[in-house]
């Protein structure tokens, strides 16, 4: 990760105090630069690189970190490193936004990998929607999304044709009638008939079968007004798990 994509994600980091900076960029050099120390001028090129302005005393802030009672910096030989209960807050606050700039960059580099337009479009506005806090839209969208990568996937192979339709009448015995030929034909089904009739699919494996279940269920929930309070996580939790194990692993040709 550059340090650039780092501070643009922490709310306000520009209006922080240099102590508060010099601790983010501490804790930036423990885990993206794998430092057990650093040292002012490992400091000094942060403020650089980020394109902030450096104080005129780097290491006299340094050095208060390190009077500090407790010590917020620790300080040896081999430089400084973060007093540990600083670094679990850092962890705690830090590690979220870590998450949010891996999800983004996830979607974000996704179109290049998939060549259907209508899937990239449904992209960009899982994206937008993400980026602007609108949880519950996202859940929607990219649920949207993979029922529909899903369904392309089976209309794109003859034989995975064949035995989802010979799964229709096992799942449910009334519809033996419905026969998938096209995408307008899989509204003759419900959400949850599909999901079930994957089952009998070869290329759907129990655990892919459960992921889409367990996120249908997920959508089903946030779909519709309530006060359940849907957070970040749950949002995170249902991008990567779509796109890694149902975009990314179930090919179309």
């Amino acid at each position: 990760m550059e340090i650039q994509d780092f501070v643009r994600d922490i709310p306000g980091f520009s209006g922080k105090n240099h102590p508060e900076k010099i601790k983010c960029f501490g804790w930036f050099l423990h885990v993206h630069r794998g430092l057990e120390r650093f040292q002012a001028a490992d400091v000094r090129r942060l403020y650089k690189d980020a394109h902030i302005e450096e104080p005129a005393n780097t290491n006299r802030f340094l050095d208060s970190l390190t009077e500090k009672q407790p010590k917020e910096l620790l300080k040896d030989v081999k430089g400084y490193r973060l007093a540990q209960h600083v670094r679990e807050a850092l962890d705690a606050k830090l590690g979220k936004v870590e998450t949010r700039i891996v999800v983004e960059k996830l979607l974000g580099d996704l179109p290049g990998k998939i060549a259907d337009e209508g899937e990239r479009v449904f992209l960009s506005e899982v994206l937008t929607c993400y980026k602007h806090g609108a949880f519950r839209a996202a859940i929607v969208m990219m649920w949207n999304l993979a029922y529909d990568h899903v369904r392309r996937w089976v209309l794109d192979d003859a034989a995975r044709l064949a035995e989802f339709n010979a799964g229709i009448p096992k799942r449910n015995r009334s519809k033996a009638h419905v026969t998938i030929a096209k995408s307008e034909d899989f509204e003759d089904l419900k959400e949850d008939e599909v999901v079930d009739i994957l089952g009998w699919v070869t290329g759907i494996s129990g655990s892919v079968k459960r992921l889409l279940k367990e996120k249908l269920g997920r959508r089903n929930t946030f779909a519709h007004p309530s006060l359940l309070v849907v957070d970040r996580p749950q949002v995170d939790d249902m991008i990567t798990d779509l796109v890694n194990n149902v975009i990314l692993s179930l090919k179309l040709k």
